[in-house]
């Protein structure tokens, strides 16, 4: 049952974190620039906030979800 609940919450975790990052990138565009790989390449790392969002972002919170209950 431990290993259970640890893994929900680290899947709630990981869902919460994924879902703050993006809403960060997306709401504070001075911090796209410390996650930019080269200059100017702002769109090249806004291409995936779709599916990060719905694969790592929900994903992960529905995992949490279906372990814990």
């Amino acid at each position: 049952m431990k290993i259970r609940h640890t893994a929900a919450v680290y899947f709630a975790l990981q869902g919460i974190a994924v879902v703050a990052w993006w809403l960060c990138l997306i709401f504070v565009p001075a911090s796209r620039k410390h996650f930019q790989l080269e200059t100017n390449s702002e769109m090249s790392l806004l291409a995936f906030w779709l599916a990060d969002l719905s694969l790592l972002g929900i994903g992960s919170l529905a995992a949490s979800w279906r372990v814990f209950s």
